[in-house]
């Protein structure tokens, strides 16, 4: 720019999909961030949604953040550098817990959420100009076109309370109930098949198990207890981190906030994606055993040290948590996974695992459902395939 300021110009990806809502929900939630907290995140130019524009196509101008990207420097640091960065996002992510939303749904400007759909708007000092507002979500994507889109309120929020949010895959059984309608020559046709969205009917009586056990599990105390509506970072990995060139340890921006919803705190507390874990790692597990290093080979004693290695990263995030939480981050993150499970598998039901998932989750949760402490017996039987 003329003042010697660098910018950047972000358009949708194809892969990402081509939708002003998502973008304008994109722009409200930096523009949010950037006033609610002290992350550092870019600062917004300009933007324009309308994909008919001078350029064709939905952009947003950012100022350019200085900084490199962590993933470039991260395997150099040492443990202290890494344990320091780490102890800055949990800083970050404690800010994020402690907004107060209305509702779950996705960020938006008001008068640009999506228009005849309801919002809410965001009563708090932060936003003292009432300039946001809690909309649908904006990264449900179409099967057949591979663009996102908000749908009906039913599946796409915004919603008011956890039993609300819950009642969504409710929707989907409902839509998949609709009658046969007749083609022009008169043969009766199928909804179903003619909307790959919708399930099939062997998946009905799943979806209708999914409807009876949710209202159970959103009454749960424990459940309810790290519930609030929270905004989180989609994806936090080391390229969405930059950091000083000469000092590693101060991060001057996060980056990558696209997708980004506001949902309940136990669907949003997780490790970071540059703190992976082994998949059946839960939180407070043991560093695995050395017992008879000495014996090993070379390959399994530097395969061993690099395992040890990233679950005491991760381990270190756990501390940090409990330092620093005062707002249920760390119950959030502890919550059984059999209680949060099946509210994990709403937003896959359109994948093509989504139906084995959740039948994977409905027979986990119905095989232990005393043991989880839930009221009475499990009111459901589950018919076919088996837990995993």
């Amino acid at each position: 720019m003329d003042d010697g300021r660098e910018v950047l110009v972000n358009t949708p990806r194809t892969i990402a999909g081509s939708d002003r809502f998502a973008t304008a929900s994109e722009v409200a939630t930096l523009k949010f961030v950037r006033q609610s907290t002290s992350l550092p995140v870019p600062r917004v130019l300009a933007w324009n949604t309308d994909s008919a524009n001078e350029i064709g196509s939905e952009y947003i101008i950012l100022e350019k953040t200085p900084g490199i990207a962590l993933n470039e420097i991260w395997e150099g640091l040492s443990t202290l550098q890494r344990y320091s960065i780490i102890e800055k996002v949990v800083a970050m992510e404690k800010e994020l817990a402690c907004l107060e939303f209305p509702a779950y749904g996705a960020l938006y400007l008001r008068g640009s959420e999506p228009a005849n759909l309801r919002h809410y708007p965001i009563a708090d000092a932060r936003d003292s100009a009432d300039s946001f507002c809690v909309g649908p979500l904006c990264n449900v994507r179409s099967e057949q076109s591979g663009v996102e889109s908000p749908q009906d309120p039913g599946t796409s929020g915004p919603w008011a309370s956890l039993a609300e949010f819950a009642s969504s895959s409710n929707q989907l059984k409902t839509r998949s109930k609709q009658p046969c309608q007749k083609d022009d020559g008169g043969e009766v046709r199928s909804t179903v098949h003619e909307n790959p969205g919708l399930p099939d009917p062997e998946s009905l009586d799943l979806l209708e198990s999914l409807s009876i056990i949710l209202p159970i599990l959103c009454a749960d105390h424990r459940i309810l207890k790290v519930s609030k509506p929270a905004l989180w970072h989609p994806g936090l990995s080391l390229d969405n981190i930059l950091v000083s060139a000469t000092d590693p340890t101060r991060i001057l921006g996060i980056i990558g906030w696209r997708s980004s919803a506001i949902l309940p705190l136990f669907l949003q507390t997780r490790f970071p994606t540059f703190l992976a874990t082994p998949p059946n790692y839960n939180p407070g597990d043991p560093l695995p055993s050395l017992a008879g290093f000495a014996s090993w080979s070379p390959q399994q004693k530097q395969s061993a040290l690099k395992a040890q290695d990233i679950l005491a990263r991760s381990r270190y995030y756990e501390m940090c948590i409990v330092e620093h939480d005062s707002h249920l981050t760390h119950e959030a993150m502890n919550l059984d996974r059999n209680l949060s499970g099946l509210f994990r598998c709403q937003d896959s039901l359109y994948l093509a695992d989504g139906i084995p998932r959740l039948r994977s989750r409905l027979n986990s949760i119905a095989a232990n459902w005393t043991g989880l402490g839930l009221p009475g017996t499990c009111p459901v039987t589950i018919r076919g395939g088996g837990s995993s």
